[in-house]
């Protein structure tokens, strides 16, 4: 309940900062919730931190953006593990309970690793968003390169009609190009930010373009028919990997159903394996009998997505 409810005052404080930028705010900073200024101070001091261990570090910062992004990271999950450790220890207290030292150190652990994981599940969540809406994008680039627009204008227009992430990265390719990058650097850009595999056949085919010249118009349609065939093939993938995960957990549990259905009929079966030497061996030679059994039809049935 304490982490359930700690992510929902994350969530709500990240909503009302994305509300007050579409809110008209008086300028007086008296009205300024303690909240608002708690979090303010923490992000200065927070950036200052990072700015200060970036200044301390005698090598060469090839990427400062992405190594800040590491501090916070890292400033974040000891804010997070500290907090967590003094609520644990305030619950103890007003509900009279010893502190245990090995409580203290779960909490804390609990605390450091849970900004990384909420980190992770959002870093997932974008790339889920940006796989699932890629072939949109590059059907309206295509549609629009064939009503004879530029390549700017087209991703102008995809960028309007999509959202989310996608909306965000395919803005960052637009100013890369505001700002005189080609075509494949922006698209190798916005690959490095995103990681989705996808992006890697878009990005190469832009950059043997660019090196060996050729329509646009045909790449883009090429591309359109090279995504329209990856996804039907990965509808089917997974519609095969969803059919054997479900034969799998059938075959798992099958056992298990059997010696329910055996305890339910007899009662005393389970004081076989419980009252005698050999009946604790033979349960040991069962239940390993079931682990390798567990593996072997893992291994038949499950067909892995590469």
């Amino acid at each position: 309940m304490l982490i359930i409810w700690l992510i929902l005052i994350i969530h709500s404080i990240k909503l009302s900062h994305r509300l007050n930028n579409h809110i008209i705010k008086k300028s007086d900073d008296g009205n300024i919730s303690i909240i608002d200024k708690l979090l303010i101070f923490y992000k200065s001091k927070k950036i200052e931190i990072a700015e200060g261990v970036l200044e301390s570090n005698k090598t060469r910062k090839i990427n400062k953006i992405k190594e800040l992004k590491e501090i916070y990271n890292i400033i974040d999950s000891f804010l997070f593990a500290f907090t967590f450790l003094i609520l644990y220890i305030i619950l103890c207290i007003f509900h009279l309970r010893s502190i245990s030292f090995i409580s203290c150190i779960f909490v804390y652990i609990l605390g450091f690793i849970l900004p990384g994981l909420i980190d992770l599940i959002k870093t997932e969540i974008a790339k889920k968003n940006i796989e699932k809406n890629l072939l949109k994008v590059i059907m309206i680039i295509n549609n629009n390169l064939q009503a004879n627009k530029s390549i700017k204008e087209a991703l102008i227009a995809a960028k309007n009609k999509t959202d989310g992430n996608l909306q965000i990265e395919l803005g960052n390719v637009v100013n890369d190009l505001d700002h005189g990058l080609s075509l494949d650097v922006a698209f190798k850009r916005m690959k490095k930010r995103c990681n989705v595999e996808d992006i890697t056949y878009l990005t190469t085919t832009l950059s043997i373009l660019s090196k060996t010249g050729g329509n646009t118009k045909e790449v883009f349609n090429y591309l359109e028919d090279l995504f329209k065939t990856r996804k039907r093939l990965s509808q089917e993938l997974d519609a095969t990997i969803a059919s054997s995960k479900l034969v799998y957990i059938i075959l798992s549990i099958l056992p298990i159903i059997v010696f329910i259905g055996m305890l339910l009929i007899y009662d005393n079966y389970l004081n076989i394996y419980i009252e005698s030497t050999l009946g604790n061996l033979l349960g040991c030679i069962q239940l390993l009998l079931y682990l390798i059994y567990i593996i072997v039809i893992r291994k038949i049935m499950i067909i892995d997505k590469y």
